[in-house]
């Protein structure tokens, strides 16, 4: 759900959290009718200087935001039950999260029922949906997926 309030643009996430947009306009767009955007601090060098900059948006990357962001707390969540089970979180890339362990101590079995049942509880907004960790690997060094 979206809503404005005052000079932002707040959209509600499954888990209630608000992404915000700064400062939204809709302006005309070269492809005719009307297009949405905002304020935001660009870090990536193909798009311009870094800085605060009017960006362009759309439906497909407004999902993506919403996407991105309701996956990043279902990684999170894992990493806070991960850790007080005996797996502590050295990094997490993307969907992956290493875990640096003893060899011989605790399983990949184990460390991905966590991953999908564990979590559970810390998102009650996400109980019905099909989470699942397979793939995990054991290795002396960490490699891409």
């Amino acid at each position: 759900a979206y809503r404005r309030e005052g000079d932002a643009l707040f959209c509600r996430l499954p888990s209630c959290r608000l992404l915000t947009y700064h400062r939204p306009r809709l302006l005309p767009s070269d492809r005719g009718g009307w297009a949405i955007s905002y304020e935001g601090w660009n870090t990536n060098p193909k798009n311009g200087p870094k800085g605060w900059h009017r960006m362009p948006t759309w439906g497909g990357r407004l999902v993506e935001n919403i996407n991105q962001a309701t996956c990043s707390e279902i990684l999170r969540a894992a990493c806070l039950v991960l850790e007080p089970a005996g797996y502590p979180v050295v990094l997490h890339v993307y969907d992956e999260i290493v875990a640096e362990i003893a060899e011989g101590v605790g399983s990949i079995e184990e460390f991905e029922r966590l991953v999908t049942e564990g979590i559970r509880p810390l998102i009650q907004w996400a109980h019905d949906w099909p989470i699942r960790a397979p793939g995990g690997y054991r290795a002396k060094r960490y490699r891409k997926g």
